[in-house]
């Protein structure tokens, strides 16, 4: 950051005290943004990028930071949003939780390039939609990293190869799984050889492919697994193992989210007394783990698809008092039963657009203990004030590391109805 005519400029790829060449990219008002044209003098500080991939990939754009500086600087910047936002001073956060910087990450999406005859997957650049193409990848797991070159072998012998979407990965706690998006409807040869590949590595394919619906006339997708006669994935979370199909969200870091399910427990600590609603609750990461107490836990989330799964996993894992619905929590849902209820403590974890609609609900549902999970800290700051706008203070927050060398922080927050 740096005060030059009157303005506040924002400059990525510069650390404190080192002095650059700039060019002035997007202004407004008081503030912009300027991009490094030359480095002149170099901090101490900083790292040389150990990923050849680092000036075209647009993934760990913090990586020429030390770990303790960037982590430190996205924590600083979240809290000043939030003073600035919330007109609140937050102090400092009670924890701040990271893990590995390498090797972490156990699910992503590739993209996909056709080049020269040839079907690339990899990652798309920071400021641009062009496509570097990955062979490894250093935050990757190690199974992933193994499979990557593999399956990308195997797409350039299939006929469909170019009518392919895009591929994701998942490590699951038990074997790796494969996610492969097609826009048309795969032949017999090309089922078989995917089929094939994941016998041989060990790890669940599966496919999904377009169809009409034969009433709406809409386009609509199908997921199939190749591999049935495989195990199926699964992830942990708190004792309990939920399974999944591989195009199911799940956290991407299982350490730092280890530590995020047990921080949610902190601070709710649910007993067999509560009545507990998780909000965009997914396959039940904190869903499954509050159940364990013997509370009467109710999970919301808009996939279909995963709270049938969660749905099965309650079963399995012998939760009675665990229950799931299907919402759109975007769109009216107040009047549906579920939310009529009393709850004694609310969680909820939404995607990056936030939770606006369900905040206002929850202002006006007044449990006792709401605790927000956020990978937006601009979205929470919002989703806050209202809040803190409607009988609730904040009882305290802290930060996760979820993906480190990147400009992305987790954050929760404890907030507490005033008397």
């Amino acid at each position: 950051m740096a005060r030059h005519d009157g303005r506040i400029w924002f400059i990525p790829n510069l650390l404190p005290g080192e002095k650059a060449k700039v060019m002035p990219d997007v202004s407004k008002g008081s503030s912009g943004t300027a991009k490094v044209i030359k480095l002149i003098e170099r901090s101490p500080e900083r790292r040389s990028p150990d990923c050849p991939l680092q000036a075209q990939c647009g993934g760990c754009v913090l990586q020429y930071m030390p770990p303790e500086t960037a982590l430190n600087a996205k924590v600083k910047a979240a809290a000043r949003l939030f003073n600035k936002n919330c007109k609140i001073e937050i102090g400092e956060p009670d924890f701040v939780a990271a893990g590995a910087e390498l090797g972490y990450r156990r699910a992503c999406r590739f993209s996909v390039r056709s080049s020269h005859g040839r079907v690339e997957l990899g990652f798309r650049g920071q400021y641009s939609h062009e496509l570097a193409a990955v062979d490894a990848c250093p935050v990757l797991t190690a199974r992933i990293n193994a499979l990557l070159p593999k399956l990308t072998a195997l797409i350039n012998q299939l006929g469909s190869k170019k009518k392919l979407g895009h591929v994701e990965f998942v490590d699951s706690d038990g074997i790796p799984g494969i996610y492969l998006r097609f826009t048309v409807v795969l032949n017999e040869a090309d089922k078989t050889a995917l089929r094939e590949f994941g016998l041989a590595e060990q790890c669940l394919i599966s496919i999904a492919v377009p169809y009409q619906d034969a009433i709406t006339q809409e386009e609509k997708l199908t997921e199939t697994c190749l591999t049935d006669n495989l195990s199926e994935l699964f992830v942990t979370s708190g004792g309990c193992r939920l399974n999944f199909l591989p195009s199911a969200f799940v956290q991407v870091n299982k350490a730092v989210n280890d530590v995020m399910v047990q921080k949610v427990l902190d601070a709710v600590k649910p007993d067999s007394s509560m009545h507990i609603l998780d909000l965009f609750c997914g396959l039940g990461n904190f869903t499954f783990a509050l159940a364990r107490s013997g509370a009467q836990v109710f999970g919301v989330d808009i996939v279909r698809s995963m709270i049938e799964k969660a749905r099965e996993n309650a079963e399995q894992n012998q939760l009675p008092n665990l229950d799931f619905t299907v919402a759109d929590l975007e769109e009216p849902f107040e009047n549906q039963l579920w939310a009529r209820r009393k709850y004694d403590a609310v969680v909820l974890d939404p995607g990056r657009q936030g939770a606006k609609r369900a905040a206002v609900f929850l202002s006006k549902l007044k449990p006792q203990l709401i605790v927000m999970i956020s990978c937006n800290p601009l979205a929470a700051s919002r989703d806050s004030l209202q809040l803190l706008q409607n009988g609730y203070k904040l009882a305290g927050w802290g930060a996760f590391d979820m993906f480190p060398r990147t400009a992305h922080i987790e954050l929760m927050l404890v907030f507490s109805k005033q008397e």
